[in-house]
């Protein structure tokens, strides 16, 4: 193994391990503009003849107990109090819009016509029938979103969906466009740590740590890059050739049977990597923002690094002074992330060489990956993959050799497959035959089979501008519905493992549409072709709204709705804007007795309905029409929420009776 000096000078330490640095020479950048690199080192000379192997005594993952519901299982990860926050969060930037007369961050004018003019205030159930719509979206696939609100009409057959009971069109797009999981008032700059890691952050840290509480890992994991699809513009941007998703923001990921344990956002243009930072610059204290120092779930660690020479004199009393490249460093920093234990880390060449897995095997884990020709192996090795390209191994068809590394704690391997396939590993000795490259098969796709999971059924429509709803709802959301079925899976629920990801997330959107959707009584809209839903073939249907003032249409109605207005009820003639409603004796009898109905407990005593709340106003008869119609409006009761008004009294009524005192 090639000699490996401590450099005169740390150029970085890594902000997740105390005994170790990071370094940039023999090391080669994928791309320039990126600080993803690969180790790059001379074969090695010299060679041991006693391998070592280091020992990972093989233990199971474990799922602790699992909430009584699957939506409290959801609620875990995305909690009431956590999406009390959002509205709060949500409804204080909508008002800052307004204020500035501006519809986004981009300072473009608020118009009459601007979508935004029909914000309502956000509730919390509004935010979860949201987040079950996106789920909804996921397995029922659409090329536009609009798609999914349009119904059949006569030479134009569509399926119907059925989301457009619990929310509007429009409101969705709202909420895609407004719907802040954090403070915007709360960025610092930080060249360390942009604004759109910023954004996700908070709601990353609880994902990371609910998944570790519920969780406890096995020995075997994976370390790997994954990608989130993001097709806008953002210096974090990067492109891997190559992948599924080959364009977007990198993550760095530990995993377990598609389990996303931990994870890092990758920034390439940081020098030293999303771990490394200059030891000369003070670090912050206290709870960190993910990044290994005090994310939730791990203690802050309070350590500044302010001379060279200190750190290298503790590195060498602790005996790891072992450097590491910027991309390697991340396997060190997301495994120290994780729960105490011995872990047998599975990884690719683009991390393997023996300066890492002997620094694995210092922090007490065990590691196997493949490797390349110039990661420092034994020359013998590099040369026979070298000429395997012409053909030229002189390796027999699954033939092995095994070579240890002077120092005889990394084993290097050579298998002939296909092609003559290059190992490393602390735990293997290489006379498990092909054994241990089925192992290393399976256990290196942790990573890739969540990647899987999450494709199969994921809100799929690019996002073009808001980077980070790319990182919340295309990513975290995700591992969310991922890790939940995962858990439930190999867990001990309480009701019956679903087996299938389509029935978890059918069973997710079911219940929070159940407990979060409320119907209402106004003849207007959803509402109308809601309750025709619910009716028999000989039924009778009636509504206090005609079609254009209710904006539904009659003819997608089967039973044609009996129009007839509330005001007939008085039993006199009423004008009412240009039309004069006739006086109807047997209206007004009707309307008395039904009156009468509703005051009454039920016979068999199992209900009352009670009256509407009362709103008293101000004033007399002369305000009902500045204030009373003002407020009511002319229009939707949803769009009622537009007048702007500071008093009191006249905030958004629904559900209310007005009353004036006479």
């Amino acid at each position: 193994m090639p000699s490996r000096k401590i450099p005169p000078k740390i150029p970085a330490v890594n902000i997740y391990d105390d005994n170790s640095f990071i370094t940039e020479e023999n090391s080669r950048r994928e791309q320039a503009a990126d600080s993803t690199c690969r180790p790059e080192f001379p074969p090695a000379e010299d060679r041991g003849f006693n391998f070592q192997p280091f020992n990972v005594p093989p233990r199971d993952l474990k799922v602790n107990p699992l909430p009584q519901e699957p939506l409290q299982l959801f609620q875990l990860f995305v909690a009431v109090s956590l999406v009390e926050s959002w509205v709060e969060y949500t409804n204080n930037w909508v008002a800052s819009l307004h204020e500035s007369g501006v519809i986004d961050s981009q300072n473009h004018e608020l118009k009459d016509g601007s979508r935004l003019q029909k914000w309502t205030r956000l509730k919390v159930s509004d935010v979860y029938i949201w987040l079950g719509i996106l789920i909804y979206i996921g397995l029922h696939k659409e090329t536009r979103i609009e798609d999914y609100w349009k119904t059949s009409l006569l030479g134009d057959q569509r399926p119907t969906y059925s989301i457009i009971k619990f929310m509007t069109y429009n409101k969705f797009q709202l909420l895609h466009r407004h719907l802040r999981p954090f403070d915007h008032t709360e960025f610092v700059p930080d060249e360390r740590f942009p604004e759109v890691f910023q954004c996700a952050q908070p709601w990353s840290d609880l994902i990371q740590y609910v998944s570790t509480q519920l969780l406890e890992p096995g020995s075997h994991l994976a370390v790997d890059e994954g990608m989130i699809q993001y097709e806008g513009r953002s210096h974090q941007k990067t492109t891997v050739q190559n992948k599924p998703i080959n364009t977007g923001f990198k993550v760095w990921v530990v995993a377990q049977k598609g389990f996303f344990l931990r994870w890092i956002w990758h920034q390439p243009g940081l020098k030293y990597g999303p771990v490394g930072v200059e030891p000369t610059k003070k670090r912050r204290t206290g709870v960190g923002r993910g990044r290994g120092r005090g994310g939730r779930g791990r203690p802050a660690r309070p350590r500044e690094v302010e001379e060279v020479k200190e750190v290298i004199e503790v590195m060498t009393n602790r005996d790891k002074v072992i450097p590491l490249n910027s991309t390697q460093s991340v396997v060190i920093s997301l495994i120290n992330m994780l729960p105490p234990a011995v872990y047998h880390v599975f990884m690719d060449n683009l991390f393997s060489s023996s300066d890492l897995f002997l620094s694995l095997r210092q922090h007490g884990h065990g590691a196997t990956g493949t490797a390349r020709a110039n990661c420092g192996i034994y020359k013998d090795l590099a040369v026979s993959k070298n000429k395997d390209k012409l053909g030229k191994s002189g390796y027999e068809f699954n033939e092995i050799r095994v070579i240890p590394t002077a120092d005889n704690q990394v084993n290097q391997i050579a298998w002939k497959d296909n092609a003559l396939v290059l190992f490393m590993s602390t735990v293997f000795k290489g006379n498990e035959r092909i054994e241990f490259a089925a192992e290393y098969n399976n256990e290196m796709n942790h990573v890739d089979r969540g990647d899987q999971l999450r494709s199969y059924h994921s809100y799929d429509h690019p996002v073009r501008r808001g980077a980070w709803q790319a990182l919340t709802w295309h990513f975290l959301l995700e591992v969310i519905l991922v890790n939940s079925y995962i858990l439930q899976l190999h867990g001990q629920p309480s009701w019956k493992r679903y087996t299938s990801q389509v029935e978890w997330r059918e069973r997710l959107y079911n219940d929070i549409f159940k407990a979060f959707h409320h119907d209402n009584c106004i003849s207007e809209g959803q509402t109308v072709y809601k309750t025709h839903e619910t009716l028999a073939p000989s039924a009778k249907f009636a509504v206090i709204r005609g079609s254009v003032g209710g904006k539904y249409d009659p003819s997608l109605l089967n039973i044609k709705p009996t129009y007839g207005a509330v005001w007939e009820g008085l039993g006199v003639e009423v004008g009412y804007n240009d039309a004069v409603i006739p006086a109807n004796p047997d209206a007004h009898v009707f309307a008395k007795d039904f009156y009468n109905f509703l005051s009454q407990p039920l016979s068999s005593g199992r209900a009352q309905l009670e009256p509407n709340p009362v709103r008293l106003m101000p004033g007399g008869i002369e305000r009902v029409v500045q204030d009373g119609f003002s407020l009511l409006g002319t229009g939707s009761v949803s769009e009622r929420s537009r007048i702007k008004r500071p008093e009191e009294y006249m905030r958004p009524i629904s559900a209310e009776k007005l009353v004036y005192s006479l």
